[in-house]
């Protein structure tokens, strides 16, 4: 005799919400449950097994609409270890080029950073000049350094 599990049982499970099985089975990543006579979804290992799959692959990074169209490829909704390999190959590859970018915005945030730090020191030791200079009445008006853009378009 198969086991079969109500969906509150297959959430707990997977540690998920019964309303993510349910959206999953709506947007036709997880099969429809089979309802036994008093309207409760029963749920088979092969189900248990197709959620744990989707859960992975969410976990990997994978988004539902990528998950939906790589179980589309196959006719019984299962992947081919080749099929797997080049869709892994290719999250993969995607994820260094995230990294790649995110590495360059680092150094133009930093380099940024670098510019401002240096335009503030500039301008607090210019407010220091200014401010011994009206003390001496050589100077009228000081350069407030607030009045700066610090090198930035404002």
């Amino acid at each position: 005799m198969k086991h079969h599990m109500r969906i509150g049982e297959l959430a707990r499970r997977f540690g998920i919400s019964a309303s993510k099985i349910r959206y999953l089975e709506t947007e036709g990543l997880l099969a429809s449950a089979p309802r036994m006579s008093n309207g409760y979804r029963t749920y088979s290992e092969a189900s248990a097994q197709s959620l744990e799959f989707i859960l992975l692959a969410q976990s990997l990074g994978f988004t539902l609409d990528e998950i939906k169209a790589a179980l589309n490829r196959s006719a019984d909704g299962r992947l081919s270890c080749i099929a797997a390999v080049e869709l892994l190959s290719a999250k993969a590859l995607e994820l260094e080029q995230k990294i790649a970018q995110a590495q360059l915005l680092r150094d133009r945030l930093l380099s940024a950073t670098l510019a401002v730090e240096s335009r503030a020191a500039d301008n607090r030791a210019l407010a220091q000049r200014n401010r011994r200079y009206d003390a001496l009445g050589e100077f009228a008006e000081p350069v407030d350094p607030r009045q700066t853009n610090f090198g930035f378009n404002v």
